[in-house]
């Protein structure tokens, strides 16, 4: 089986080119909402509750939006139908992506412990 970077960037392309718009869109939308909500979270003095509160807020809605635009993603890799609206539908994956990374987390220092300690 031969490895070739042409072939891979051709294909990829014509699966792509049907749904560009798509992607165009999620992608500015999700700029569009990270870079206002990243500059206001600037403005906030740090350690206030207001503060706080704000940003757990807007890391949840961010990560919601990465699930939705991840998954807008795999439906146009999968050749499913992909839509705008999709990109709001995953917030229900938020706590188990949540606790996913716990556990990965707890799990990585849990290994990397004995390496830090001796």
């Amino acid at each position: 089986m031969e490895f070739s970077y042409k072939k891979i960037i051709i294909d990829s392309w014509e699966l792509m080119k049907s749904k560009f718009s798509i992607l165009i869109l999620t992608t500015l939308f999700y700029f569009a909402v990270f870079f206002p909500i990243n500059h206001f979270q600037g403005t906030l003095p740090p350690l206030t509750a207001a503060h706080i509160l704000f940003s757990l807020a807007a890391f949840l809605f961010i990560k919601g939006l990465d699930l939705g635009y991840l998954f807008i993603c795999l439906n146009i890799i999968n050749k499913k139908q992909a839509n705008f609206n999709q990109i709001f539908a995953q917030f229900y994956l938020l706590f188990s992506y949540i606790l996913a990374t716990i556990i990965c987390l707890l799990i990585t220092l849990l290994f990397a412990l004995p390496g830090i300690i001796f």
